[in-house]
C-alpha cells in the first residue's frame, strides 16, 4: 500500500476514500499509521483533508498511542503549520489591500 501511494498517480488511488471511518483504527496500527503517513506526504491536500479532519477527533487519544504520537501527530501538527501561515498570509495580504 505504501508503494503504490508514494508511486502511482493521485488520481488513480480510488481506495483513500475508504479509509474514511477507520482512520483511528489505521492511526493505532503499527502497519496502518505508515500508510496514512504515506497519504499526508504524498496526496493532495483535498484528497487528505477528510482524514486529517477524522484523525483530529482523536488527538488525545493519539498521544496516548505508540503509533499514533509518533507516526500521525508529526504529521498533522505541520499540516496545522501549513494552514497557519496560508491564513496569516491571507489576512496581511488584505489588511495590506484595505489601506
Amino acid at each position: 500500500m505504501q508503494k503504490l501511494i508514494e508511486r502511482v498517480p493521485a488520481e488513480r488511488l480510488s481506495f483513500i476514500p475508504a479509509f474514511k471511518g477507520n482512520v483511528f483504527e489505521l492511526s493505532t496500527h503499527p502497519y496502518g499509521c505508515r500508510v496514512l503517513q504515506r497519504c499526508f506526504e504524498h496526496l493532495s491536500e483535498e484528497q487528505t483533508r477528510p482524514l486529517m479532519d477524522e484523525l483530529h477527533k482523536y488527538i488525545i487519544n493519539l498521544m496516548q498511542d505508540q503509533f499514533g504520537v509518533r507516526r500521525m501527530l508529526m504529521p498533522a501538527l505541520k499540516f496545522l503549520l501549513i494552514c497557519f501561515t496560508e491564513l496569516r498570509r491571507t489576512v496581511c495580504s488584505r489588511i495590506w489591500q484595505a489601506a
